[in-house]
């Protein structure tokens, strides 16, 4: 039982820290033009 709590416990971690990617790779596109070619 402790085990899938923990399985739980990684997987919201997880989708979070995609959800959190996924919000920093749009600003980055936004800021692009911005900051010109790199």
């Amino acid at each position: 039982m402790a085990k899938t709590v923990i399985i739980e416990k990684l997987e919201k971690r997880r989708k979070m820290f995609e959800d959190y990617l996924r919000q920093v790779k749009a600003a980055v596109k936004k800021q692009a033009p911005k900051n010109g070619a790199k």
